[in-house]
């Protein structure tokens, strides 16, 4: 399928890219080498935004969020890039990362590498996501240094204040106080399936929960299909059985009770579902109970 997406020409945009001749020549300098830029950049609420990079490229590419969202594929994985989180590709990574249809992005992104690059406790494998509003006043203004740095005369001096100014971006994501999160997939599938034990008994509709989130449907979607192999209304479904087999184990309500209690005014409705959930219908399973591995569905 073709990757219909634009790389750049987005209102407002800003691309700085140091050509290879400079590189060549200043990146041997002893405050250069260990750290350098070769290219950054800010994106404004890019609507078609993407890129496609079948080889990867030869550095490092960082990317932030500021608004909106987005997608990083890695071979099969798609991992969802949420506003305020930064993620971070290997170089020679073959990738693809594309905005948001809902809710297109707002990227600021750096090309990087250098002989330090290394020791360096980046983290390639899930997003970071900055919620000290501190922190993400003092990336964007750094960026912003950065942009007005690169945006002067093409010096050896400029290049260097440059390295220093990205050395304090790495440490502003990766090494000052945030708060601590398992990857924002965790984050926004905790919250979300809060949400949902939450409101069993409600009847709940994808948007209610990417609203509640401040997600788009989309992101939702990966996020459940990366966590679980389900859409989140399967897996919401799939909730309101297992609370429904816990009601029929362990009270004397009816089937139409327990079918109100976890959202569902038919209980006709509710007994088709609970049976193409657990393979008996609700009746069946309350006088098999006694048969242990109808006890724990899901």
């Amino acid at each position: 399928m073709a990757f219909l997406f634009k790389e750049n020409g987005f209102y407002d945009e800003k691309r700085f890219i140091i050509s290879r001749k400079f590189l060549a020549e200043w990146c041997v300098h002893p405050l250069v080498k260990p750290l350098y830029v070769s290219g950054t950049g800010y994106i404004p609420e890019a609507v078609h935004h993407g890129v496609n990079r079948q080889e990867g490229v030869p550095g490092y590419l960082m990317l932030y969020c500021v608004s909106g969202c987005g997608i990083v594929e890695l071979d099969s994985a798609k991992i969802p890039i949420q506003e305020k989180s930064v993620f971070c590709i290997s170089p020679n990574t073959a990738y693809r990362l594309y905005a948001d249809a809902e809710t297109p992005w707002t990227l600021l992104w750096v090309h990087f590498d250098g002989t330090d690059v290394p020791l360096l406790p980046l983290n390639t494998d899930h997003p970071i996501l900055i919620k000290s509003m501190q922190d993400d006043n003092r990336i964007q203004f750094y960026f912003i240094r950065l942009f007005d740095i690169l945006s002067y005369s093409r010096l050896l001096d400029n290049f260097i204040c440059a390295s220093s100014i990205l050395r304090i971006i790495i440490c502003a994501v990766f090494f000052l106080e945030r708060t601590p999160t398992d990857g924002i997939e965790d984050h926004y599938f905790a919250l979300a399936s809060r949400y949902m034990q939450d409101n069993l008994d409600k009847v709940l509709f994808l948007d209610e929960i990417a609203e509640h989130l401040h997600i788009s449907k989309s992101c939702l979607n990966t996020v459940f299909k990366n966590k679980t192999g389900l859409a989140p209304m399967e897996y919401f479904i799939n909730r309101k059985i297992q609370q429904a087999c816990k009601y029929l184990r362990l009270t004397r309500l009816s089937v139409s009770e327990i079918a109100m209690k976890v959202g569902y005014t038919d209980q006709y409705y509710f007994s088709r579902l609970f049976k193409k959930a657990t393979g008996v219908s609700p009746k069946g399973y309350r006088t098999k109970k006694e048969n242990d591995h109808l006890f724990y569905f899901m």
